[in-house]
């Protein structure tokens, strides 16, 4: 399914989390936010289609990410947001430090519950290619995720203040259901410090 936004021409290639598809009506409810900005083009990965509940590894999964980013690029030349749900914002991640090296431009990153933690543990960390990463990224993360406490996220603040990261959460939320941003600039200088 693809939404129709605005004339931004601006276009989101929404990726599923782990355990559920692009019909799934979270997803769907993401998809409907989104198109008040631009065009939404929501994909599964090939073994959710299979009927398989166990996600492939990695690559293939970049893989499957790429023919996705490069299918909409025929049919869409201005920018390419890609935004995913927990495993697919990990996903994008991995693909746009990828295809930054093959001189095809991902405009930004936005990922909605970034699992850093592998397995909730938090002496797993996933975090390598967040350190290498050069495209905006914009973080969403709850308060109560096990794959991704938001201590965690200090990690990568970036040092210059003039590029920092920015912490908010929706005022909206109950407090059991708040949501911090982390606004993270392209190419910032990132320190490294490991949380306890």
């Amino acid at each position: 399914m693809t939404t129709s936004g605005s004339a931004r021409d601006l276009a989101f290639l929404l990726a599923p989390g782990a355990g559920a598809p692009s019909s799934h009506p979270r997803m769907q409810t993401f998809a409907r936010i989104l198109s008040r900005l631009g065009s939404v083009h929501p994909f599964d990965y090939p073994y959710m289609i299979a009927g398989r509940k166990t996600p492939d590894r990695l690559p293939r999964l970049i893989d499957a990410h790429r023919a996705a980013f490069f299918a909409l690029r025929q049919i869409h030349s201005g920018p390419i947001v890609l935004i995913g749900k927990s495993m697919g914002g990990r996903v994008g991640c991995h693909l746009a430090l990828q295809e930054l090296a093959l001189e095809e431009k991902v405009e930004a990153l936005v990922c909605l519950g970034y699992p850093l933690c592998g397995g909730g543990d938090a002496s797993k960390l996933r975090d390598q290619v967040l350190l290498d990463l050069k495209t905006p990224a914009m973080f969403v993360q709850g308060t109560r995720d096990a794959l991704c406490p938001l201590a965690n996220h200090r990690s990568f603040r970036p040092t210059r203040n003039e590029t920092g990261v920015r912490l908010g959460y929706n005022p909206c939320a109950s407090p059991a259901q708040r949501s911090a941003c982390f606004l993270v600039p392209a190419s910032p200088s990132i320190s490294r410090t490991r949380n306890p």
